[in-house]
């Protein structure tokens, strides 16, 4: 496979011409993606293709590759075909997943800032027209120049808010787009009363779409959905600030943890990780739950090939799997509050985290 076929693949109707089947759901060509690229995915992860980058065509093949790879995920294999991992993760890892099936608190949390820019946008044009048709026409050029820059930026927003669609963390590109149009929206807003300029400020705080998205899911009693994207840096979870300190003082290793874990765990401590919520991460991710779907003899000798450390848990980390786990699996034993003999449990102070370290096999053994 070439860069050269990916363009010719991407413009085949000429580098000039646009092709509706680029932003429309056409089945032809989402299984011609998946036949003629999906074998990519393991070279692109494994760094074969940047060699590519060193040419224009070649980079440019590249980004294509990438949206294609983002944004129609549907065309590629899915955790390369790992029938484990699709169980478990149907439609992806945390905001790397499609969001459709994505609960509204994710929605909200991911896509809300986006949104907001939309509205701002229209709050802002309706102003506009108001202003123009009480005025003279001064100022018509600049005016017209500010509205046609936000007309890009509404529309890189939408575009955005479309992809989500297939991958939710696009959304995070139309939240970048979204705070131009929402200042304009405040400025709009001037002379009007504060509530109303408050609000708008505030629409621009994704932490504020966070927070609400979060407040949604459990409401709406989703528990696990809350707890499968949290990121409060307070509180007693495992991605808590006092927990990620306490881990981050251990001995630097391996961490065994559920996929959600990964980028906080590599975010916040030296330690490196056995899975990450990334499509990439097959055979982390696909060691992860053979681990802790084994019997514990078994685990012990998996964690021992995969170098493993430290096993992390949270009470929460458990829900999500099936109720009827095989009963003599590492996670029913843990579920059932057994502890094999080569995990020496690990203080934490004030958290939910349980996490416990992974004795050598001879020593486990004595």
């Amino acid at each position: 496979m070439t860069a050269d076929a990916i363009l010719q693949f991407w413009f085949a109707d000429g580098p000039d011409t646009f092709r509706p089947c680029w932003f429309q759901k056409n089945e032809d060509f989402d299984n011609a993606i998946r036949e003629r690229f999906g074998a990519l995915v393991a070279p692109a992860r494994d760094g074969a293709l940047d060699d590519w980058a060193a040419s224009a065509p070649g980079a440019l093949a590249l980004l294509i590759w990438a949206v294609m790879a983002a944004l129609v995920p549907a065309c590629l294999p899915v955790a390369d075909g790992d029938a484990v991992l699709a169980t478990f993760h149907p439609h992806g890892f945390g905001f790397a997943a499609a969001g459709i099936g994505q609960s509204a608190g994710a929605w909200v949390a991911a896509a809300g800032l986006a949104m907001a820019g939309l509205a701002g946008f229209a709050v802002a044009q309706m102003r506009a027209r108001r202003a123009d048709a009480m005025a003279d026409g001064g100022g018509a050029a600049d005016d017209m120049a500010g509205a046609q820059a936000a007309l890009l930026l509404a529309a890189g927003v939408a575009g955005a808010l479309l992809g989500a669609l297939a991958n939710l963390s696009v959304a995070a590109f139309g939240a970048g787009l979204a705070v131009p149009l929402l200042a304009r929206a405040v400025v709009a807003a001037l002379k009007r009363r504060w509530p109303v300029r408050l609000g708008l400020s505030l629409a621009a705080i994704g932490l504020v779409w966070q927070t609400l998205g979060l407040a949604l899911d459990l409401a709406r009693g989703r528990p696990a959905a809350v707890v499968a994207r949290a990121h409060a840096p307070l509180g007693a979870g495992c991605q808590a600030a006092r927990t990620l300190d306490q881990i981050e003082r251990l001995t630097p290793g391996t961490i065994a943890a559920p996929p959600e874990l990964g980028g906080h765990l590599l975010g916040a401590t030296p330690h490196r990780v056995l899975a990450a919520p990334v499509a990439a991460a097959v055979a982390g991710n696909r060691a992860w739950y053979d681990l802790i779907l084994a019997a514990p003899d078994t685990a012990r000798y998996q964690a021992a090939l995969w170098a493993v450390d430290y096993l992390l848990l949270c009470p929460e980390s458990l829900t999500g799997l099936p109720a009827a786990l095989p009963p003599r699996s590492l996670a029913a034993r843990l579920r059932a509050g057994e502890v094999p003999d080569w995990l020496e449990p690990v203080p934490i102070l004030g958290s939910r985290a349980r996490i416990w370290r992974v004795l050598p096999v001879a020593a486990s053994a004595r």
